[in-house]
């Protein structure tokens, strides 16, 4: 089944906004043009190479991405592993089913960016980056990713819930929790498509 040319561009457009809207700060394409000039070349080699071991790793990736801008902003906090001592995002029940492929590639694209520029940039820009890579990766158009993103400190599963949409929302609960991240209906109808991204042939 292939999808609409049209459709997938309003997907793409739509994640592009949500990673701008929801980061907050003072975002720039150029953020690590001294610091770290090669990082979007770097997270790109590992995504290539990851996509062709895990093709469906881009609609996991896409979806991690997503579950991370509605709880805190885009901030990373979705990628913090459980401590023991606070029940993070990654252990909320709707988080549980986040493909353990899409956390695998960021994981080694931030090893790889750290090797070259340690310290330097953080894991929320590199999901953001990983992201868009990997729909360029399987066929997508491009865009450019604005970076300066903070890494979250916090991650509470407490968060989750109500911040997430979840199946069993109603159209009137779909359309608030859209509507407080200053997202639209048609910004909805796009980002929840967006989910089925991996079960497409583009």
């Amino acid at each position: 089944m292939r999808m609409d040319r049209r459709w997938f561009w309003l997907i793409v457009a739509m994640l592009a906004a949500l990673s701008v809207c929801q980061a907050g700060g003072n975002l720039s394409v150029h953020f690590y043009k001294d610091t770290c000039p090669r990082v979007e070349k770097i997270i790109h080699e590992v995504c290539a190479e990851k996509i062709k071991a895990a093709p469906t790793t881009a609609g996991g990736t896409l979806r991690l991405f997503f579950h991370d801008c509605f709880v805190e902003g885009c901030d990373g906090s979705v990628l913090i592993a459980p401590s023991g001592k606070n029940d993070t995002e990654r252990e909320a029940e709707i988080n549980k089913s986040l493909a353990g492929d899409a956390f695998d590639v960021v994981i080694r694209a931030k090893k790889a960016v750290e090797e070259k520029c340690p310290g330097v940039v953080s894991c929320a820009d590199v999901l953001a980056i990983v992201s868009r890579d990997l729909v360029v990766l399987t066929g997508g158009p491009s865009w450019p990713v604005t970076k300066g993103r903070r890494d979250g400190r916090v991650s509470n599963i407490s968060q989750v819930e109500f911040n997430v949409p979840d199946a069993s929302f109603k159209l009137d609960q779909l359309l608030h929790i859209f509507e407080s991240k200053g997202l639209s209906k048609e910004d909805m109808v796009a980002l929840t498509g967006a989910h089925t991204f991996g079960f497409f042939s583009l």
